[in-house]
């Protein structure tokens, strides 16, 4: 629930008349003195609550307006952000502030025999020192008790495990956790929310006995209405009952949209690109009538899951074609390409990796498919020496080949590789000058070894992935049960690890799904940053357990103070 804040007139002239005399009063005193006017300590006790009206913890509650009091002058800060109501009203509240109170109107009918709770956060502070009031909350029934019930946890993103701060946590009322609680998030507001602080930690408190869905979103416009794909949300394996309530752990996802094909195009030579909405396990094609005869060879790639796939051809006549496409086996539909004129490029090839290390393959690589011609020699320069190698021929259009026969000997050396003009056929008639293309062998012991034994503590597939912090590279091994590394040729540098469960066994970590019920799958951090030297040689052993994954309970300085009743304002 929003917030609409206002400062009456009166109070701005009180400020304003305050503000006066007290700035006629430090001119003056700093005349003859540039130290504190009183000598004493700076305030640092944030505004008290004096009284309310009606008082906290009413009930029987018929009031439109709420007055209370405070100990000195306040102000607000985020108000809007801060200051809200469970169960949520169909209006905002609105809130004025009167120098040393605060009045909060309701607009909004109010349901029968609810208690409700006005959650003020760290929106009041004092006018002078800023001074916040963070612990006090409003609390009225409109019914003859209060309720007491209540539950606390904590939210973090799945991926990164970090405490995820203002995320709207929901309680839905609900006997069923699959129907109808399938379409509560969508549709409806919920019963019951609160607001996460900067630890991720969370409460909702002052409720009804019941069962609950514990639903949270990153709700980017306010709405309490989930968007899925569009925004992060978690929620509770199960209900939540009131007679058992668990301390509640939330993990953050951006479920995947379901792909569909946003774009195609004939955008380059010979070349038809499919760009999709959503990731995309497989992509088939087929050509319908009226068929271009001219397009005898064709391939697409990549063939991995993705969101964009490239449509080579070796010709493209006619001027347009008709393409049924098919995505994940399922979604099947058709797309029009109109021929678009193209000037006939020279094609980008290089070699990978640069820097060639004794376990690596060397590839060559093409911007467009190719295939090495029979009885081609590549003339490779080493220092002085010069030797001429045979390339492997292929029949087939590829966009790499191996090429394993350059890895020589030399240590910590630069090699040159010299390709004849027009040696690789390209599909689509491209034609290439010389290549002069080039790689290096560094020595072994520029390199870092590390040797790593990975034990966890329980039964399930995993997938190790160790990457360098500067992204140059990374490594994803799927394994179970356990897994000794023997990786020698790693470059110095900082590396980091970090486990996944992997319980679809699709060997990448994957997100919650809401309408399976399916949890986004657990990342554990190996909590220390791996750092590796040239000619360094380093061994890890690591035993993550499940209790790793739990998160700490709130802190002394977070739990709540005792109730408004026994400890007003606090």
């Amino acid at each position: 629930m929003r917030t609409i804040l206002t400062y009456s007139g009166i109070a701005w002239k009180l400020l304003l008349l305050w503000f006066l005399v007290h700035s006629l009063f430090f001119i003056g005193y700093s005349c003859a003195s540039q130290g504190r006017p009183d000598g004493g300590e700076k305030d640092t006790i944030p505004p008290k609550v004096i009284r309310s009206i009606p008082e906290n913890l009413s009930t029987q509650f018929i009031a439109n307006t709420i007055v209370i009091e405070f100990d000195e002058y306040i102000e607000l800060k985020e108000a809007k952000k801060q200051i809200y109501i469970s169960p949520p009203l169909d209006k905002d509240l609105i809130i004025n502030v009167k120098g040393k109170s605060l009045e909060v109107k309701i607009e909004s009918p109010l349901a029968e025999s609810t208690t409700y709770t006005i959650n003020f956060g760290t929106a009041i502070q004092d006018f002078r020192e800023r001074n916040v009031q963070n612990k006090f909350k409003y609390i009225f029934s409109t019914g003859t008790f209060i309720d007491s019930l209540k539950v606390f946890g904590s939210i973090r993103d799945g991926i990164s495990n970090k405490p995820q701060k203002e995320a709207v946590v929901m309680l839905f009322g609900t006997e069923d956790f699959f129907r109808p609680s399938d379409s509560l998030p969508y549709n409806l507001k919920p019963q019951y929310y609160t607001i996460s602080n900067e630890k991720g930690h969370f409460e909702i408190d002052y409720m009804r006995p019941g069962s609950y869905l514990c639903f949270a979103l990153d709700d980017k416009d306010g709405d309490f209405k989930y968007k899925r794909s569009k925004e992060s949300m978690a929620f509770h394996p199960s209900l939540i009952h009131t007679d058992s309530i668990p301390l509640i752990d939330l993990r953050l996802s951006t479920e995947p949209t379901d792909p569909f094909l946003r774009q195609a195009g004939h955008d380059k030579y010979k070349q038809i690109r499919f760009v999709l909405r959503g990731e995309a396990k497989s992509f088939d094609y087929q050509f319908l009538p009226p068929l271009d005869s001219s397009i005898t060879n064709h391939l697409i790639h990549p063939t991995t899951a993705t969101d964009t796939f490239s449509l080579f051809l070796n010709d493209f006549q006619k001027d347009s074609l008709r393409i049924l496409f098919g995505i994940n086996d399922s979604i099947i539909d058709t797309t029009l390409i109109f021929k678009r004129n193209y000037d006939i490029p020279k094609p980008k090839v290089e070699l990978s990796p640069k820097l060639v290390r004794p376990i690596d393959t060397l590839f060559l690589k093409a911007n467009f498919p190719f295939k090495i011609k029979k009885n081609t020699f590549a003339r490779v320069i080493l220092g002085k020496d010069t030797t001429w190698q045979a390339m492997p021929a292929s029949e087939l259009y590829q966009l790499e080949h191996a090429l394993p026969f350059l890895l020589v000997q030399s240590k910590n050396a630069g090699a040159e590789v010299l390709i004849e003009p027009n040696k690789l056929d390209f599909l689509g008639g491209l034609e290439h000058d010389t290549l002069l293309l080039n790689y290096k062998i560094p020595t072994s012991e520029s390199f870092s070894h590390l040797n790593i034994i990975l034990d966890p503590q329980w039964d399930e597939n995993f997938i190790l992935e160790l990457s360098k912090e500067s992204g140059s590279f990374s490594l994803s091994i799927p394994f179970k049960d356990k897994i000794a590394l023997d990786l020698p040729y790693l470059e110095a540098g900082t590396y980091q690890m970090k486990l996944v469960e992997d319980k679809d066994q699709n060997r990448k970590w994957s997100p919650g799904l809401w309408h399976l019920r399916k949890q986004p799958e657990r990342i554990f951090y190996y909590e220390e940053k791996i750092t590796l030297k040239s000619n360094w040689e380093v061994e890890l052993s690591w035993k993550p357990t499940q209790s790793d994954f739990i998160l700490p309970e709130k802190t002394e300085e977070e739990k709540p103070t005792p109730s408004p009743q026994a400890n007003p304002g606090k």
